[in-house]
């Protein structure tokens, strides 16, 4: 229930009102909100009201949420309260609203330990002696606490320094192997602390139905929406790193302030690029030099926490989506680090390397002049079945389509791109020799039934061995390269977005059909993408 009525919380400055709230000190505390504020965005004082209204129910029932906490969630929020507070730029007032923080949690954590030793009687006798010895539940907590922080250190940096060099792959394995030891002893004294209440084992704890956890939550949301594989891929890493973060709390217990701490972690998150493969999708940062994950990338994690709080609200289990509002840093990579195409020289040193290693007529090499031919993405080619090579008012054309089990990202990748003269007489006949459904067999599909990862892995290998280890040249810089190519020839821009399967520029370019006998004649104008091949022998 309000704690006044709602029409209180209403302001009008200069004819616009306003909806202003102080929120109770102790749940400020907890949620890291002293003040409720919003502009209504009208000047009708009407439609204000209501307004008014909705807001002040969803406030009351945040405030209702937060004093329902138990000690220990309550502890872990004031913790996290805190830690915010120090990362912030200090002044008085930051400084003061940390002390406070700080203060309650201590608080809190005093009551917890009282009610945890009224419990001890639970434990096995072995267990009572040790905490004995270590001076009491509190110095054992804290000691579990050091213990674990120690545990996920050694954990995470031992294989990046393997990684890097700094130890051997000998003095690795040594040092590794007291890990599972310590990870024994750390789970048995997690389950003697959860006994006592003094940890949270949130995964089998029941959920309420008006307010499930962030996981159940997701389960059903992927169940109702039959989300494909990638999709719900690319969602679960989002929301698992927001429960490493804050825990599987109840979707009703997240906050705004929750969902920036949660975007402003991501954005410090190194590129898993730069990264050992058994180390990514974690949290940690170990190497602040290390080149962070790209803003687009930072988008993709907001966009699924805002979906699945979405979900949660047409559920009627949250009002308002936590998750809005929220902004990221600009898109724009460094100029330093932004793709580029490929020069003529470096285009024909990788097709020589894989004509080196898998000769020149093999898929691979195939693979990279049909790629230079046409900018396809890395799964629009790799997908691609003999049936996809088709002729089209006579000109021999590539169909990428959706069919057949076949993905493309989006309506305007659906295409016909002309196999240019260069390679087309030469295509057709290897073409024949094909044994198999498929045109390239030498990269297969993943778990989720995709080709990309596999062939994006292969030929970064590829690029590695043939010496073009810029960091700013991958695979996809082939589109990139086709576009400055066919800049440079002066194709008409309506054909090279019809090539690449770039969506139109405005209303007036999704009417009309561009004839395949137009574009073809157009697009023969670009010039040779390899320079004279270079045989083996050389």
């Amino acid at each position: 229930m309000a704690s006044k009525p709602s029409a209180s919380y209403l302001q009008e400055r200069n004819g616009w009102f306003h909806y202003r709230r102080r929120v109770p000190h102790d749940v400020s505390l907890v949620i890291a909100v002293e003040t409720w504020k919003k502009s209504l965005k009208t000047k009708s004082q009407r439609e204000a009201e209501v307004a008014c209204r909705a807001l002040a129910v969803e406030h009351d029932r945040i405030i209702t949420r937060v004093r329902q906490l138990s000690d220990l969630e309550c502890y872990n929020a004031l913790l996290r309260r805190r830690d915010h507070f120090y990362e912030t730029p200090h002044d008085q007032k930051v400084a003061d609203q940390a002390n406070q923080a700080g203060d309650a949690a201590f608080d809190t954590f005093e009551k917890l330990i009282k009610n945890a030793e009224k419990r001890l009687y639970l434990l096995p006798v072995d267990v009572r002696d040790a905490i004995q010895n270590a001076g009491g539940l509190e110095n054992y907590y804290q000691n579990f606490q050091s213990a674990r922080a120690s545990y996920h250190t050694d954990q995470i940096s031992i294989p990046l320094q393997t990684e890097f060099g700094n130890l051997s792959s000998e003095q690795g394995e040594i040092l590794e192997a007291p890990l599972k030891v310590r990870a024994k002893h750390l789970a048995q004294r997690e389950q003697h602390l959860e006994k006592l209440g003094l940890l949270n084992c949130i995964e089998t704890q029941e959920n309420d139905p008006d307010n499930p956890r962030i996981k159940t939550a997701t389960a059903q949301w992927f169940e109702d929406r039959k989300q494909n594989a990638i999709t719900q891929n690319r969602h679960t890493t989002a929301i698992n790193r927001f429960v490493e973060k804050f825990g599987n709390v109840p979707v009703q217990g997240v906050t705004k302030e929750m969902c920036r701490t949660y975007i402003k972690t991501i954005e410090a998150l190194p590129d898993s690029r730069s990264m050992p493969s058994k180390l990514r999708g974690r949290l940690h940062d170990p190497d602040p030099s290390l080149a962070h994950i790209a803003p687009s990338t930072v988008g993709r994690h907001l966009s699924s926490i805002k979906a699945l709080f979405g979900y949660c609200i047409a559920r009627s289990w949250l009002i308002s989506n936590p998750a809005t509002g929220i902004r990221i840093a600009s898109g724009q990579r460094p100029k330093s680090q932004r793709r580029r195409s490929f020069t003529i020289e470096e285009r024909t040193i990788l097709l020589q390397r894989a004509s080196l290693e898998y000769g020149p007529t093999s898929d691979v090499a195939w693979f990279i002049r049909l790629t230079a031919y046409t900018g396809a993405r890395l799964e629009e080619l790799a997908q691609l079945a003999k049936d996809n090579v088709i002729q089209c008012e006579g000109i021999w054309c590539i169909e990428i389509n959706d069919k057949d089990g076949r993905h493309v990202k989006n309506e305007s990748s659906i295409r016909h791109v002309p196999i240019h003269s260069d390679i087309c007489t030469e295509f057709l006949a290897w073409l024949k020799d094909q044994p198999g459904p498929l045109i390239f067999d030498f990269v297969k599909r993943d778990s989720i039934g995709r080709f990309a990862n596999n062939a994006s892995g292969f030929f970064a290998r590829l690029m590695d061995r043939a010496g073009l280890t810029d960091k700013t040249l991958v695979f996809h810089s082939f589109r990139h390269t086709l576009k400055t190519e066919m800049n440079r020839s002066g194709i008409d821009s309506d054909v090279r977005r019809l090539i690449l399967g770039h969506g139109a520029k405005d209303p007036h370019d999704r009417y009309g059909e561009y004839p395949i006998s137009s574009l073809a004649k157009e697009f023969e104008k670009l010039s040779p993408m390899f320079n004279a091949f270079i045989s083996n022998d050389n």
